[in-house]
């Protein structure tokens, strides 16, 4: 199994256990291309994520974890900016399997480091207060970020 059905798969889980409808977009011949992977709705909160993941991270703190320009394809974050302007809630989910990590990253956010050409690090990851970092076991912390304040 791919590392980003397994971070489905979790995600899916806990936010069932917290309340939520999770509901996985499948890609499809019909299907209108760039949508994100998930809708979870929570408290009355519509997110739509796009999901990215890996299985483990490198040892090295300087090396590439997530290239945003090259694992966001101009037309998923395109699609992310519409839902955005259109008053939705459009995250990134980047999730690392080994150590268990994930962080949503809001619209405002990630665009602002993908428009940069921001390359995400080991150290980068560890370090940063931008997004909103969680154990995604930690079902009240998934809770306050998925229903929670949306800038």
């Amino acid at each position: 199994m791919n590392p980003e059905t397994r971070f489905w798969n979790k995600l899916r889980e806990h936010v069932k256990d917290i309340g939520g409808l999770p509901i996985k977009i499948a890609g499809g011949l019909y299907q209108q291309s760039g949508l994100p992977d998930a809708l979870v709705i929570l408290a009355g909160n519509v997110n739509f994520i796009e999901l990215k993941a890996i299985e483990k991270l490198p040892a090295n703190p300087w090396a590439i974890v997530f290239d945003l320009r090259r694992r966001l394809t101009p037309l998923q974050r395109t699609t992310l900016e519409t839902i955005h302007r259109a008053g939705g809630r459009a995250w990134l989910g980047l999730h690392v399997h080994k150590p268990a990590s994930t962080m949503f990253l809001p619209f405002p956010v990630f665009d602002e480091l993908y428009r940069a050409g921001t390359i995400l690090t080991v150290g980068w990851l560890g370090t940063t207060g931008l997004a909103r970092q969680i154990a995604i076991n930690e079902e009240a912390a998934l809770k306050t970020v998925l229903a929670g304040p949306y800038p």
